[in-house]
């Protein structure tokens, strides 16, 4: 992931961190209406990776004054033959 690797997000208020060699599992903190918010993204196969697990607990823990949003940092695949924005895909 060269362009949304860590390089891309050093330095900026809301990076958290990142666990790992990529930027694949991450987190970002951010405020708004009063409440204070991480998104924590793990990669689809993170309950696989015991380190990543203990990682994220940590972070949680740390955090632990915020809401946490968890999810997958990479879109959902559209059905094969479907584009993601358009519909049935136009044409090749």
């Amino acid at each position: 992931m060269s362009f949304w690797g860590t390089n891309h997000f050093a330095g900026r208020s809301y990076y958290g961190g990142f666990y790992g060699t990529n930027n694949d599992s991450h987190y970002d903190l951010f405020s708004a209406g009063g409440q204070d918010f991480i998104v924590l993204a793990l990669t689809m196969a993170a309950g696989s990776d015991p380190g990543l697990m203990r990682w994220a607990n940590e972070v949680l823990r740390a955090t632990a004054n915020r809401q946490a949003i968890v999810g997958d940092p990479l879109p959902a695949r559209p059905p094969p033959g479907r584009n993601r924005l358009r519909g049935p895909r136009m044409g090749r």
